[in-house]
């Protein structure tokens, strides 16, 4: 699992060179392997697959968010853990403080981390969105305005669908 978590780029060791893209999407792929065939490993590799959707790592969050909604949400034994941890990460939002440094504070990038996933999950079930909305309105300001980025791509995604 060390090995695992290393190539997704979870680990935080500082006597090992980070892995690049490439090998985080082998790891990623590895993980989604043990969770289609290893019930025994399948909590474990779930939940550093979880982490990798939230992971400050545009390219590896998106492959992540994209192996999560395409290939493991429709499990049925991966879409309650899926739906928590996203659930969760939204209602994180509410706790995040507005700290601006410079353009979109770092409040708004967490908060794009934290949210993606629960986004890239409403276009297969809409009628997750009303807890969108309810996450928007007790979030501080600058937290909104991830929504607002993230709700244009949503729209757009729904309406090419």
């Amino acid at each position: 699992m060390d090995v695992l978590e290393w190539l997704c780029g979870l680990a935080e060791r500082v006597d090992v060179p980070p892995a690049d893209i490439e090998q985080r999407t082998l790891g990623l792929i590895a993980l989604r392997d043990i969770i289609m065939n290893r019930p025994q490993e399948r909590d474990v590799c779930l939940a550093l697959v979880l982490r990798c959707t939230v992971h400050a790592d545009d390219a590896l969050r998106s492959k992540a968010i994209r192996m999560v909604v395409n290939q493991l949400h429709p499990l049925p034994y991966c879409a309650q853990q899926i739906d928590s941890f996203a659930a969760e990460r939204l209602q994180s939002t509410r706790e995040l403080t507005a700290e601006p440094e410079g353009e979109g504070g770092t409040a708004e990038s967490e908060a794009v981390r934290c949210i993606s996933l629960f986004f890239a999950l409403c276009t297969r079930e809409p009628a997750l969105v009303s807890q969108i909305f309810a996450a928007f309105a007790a979030s501080p300001g600058p937290v909104q305005a991830a929504f607002h980025r993230n709700m244009v791509r949503f729209a757009r995604a729904i309406l090419l669908s």
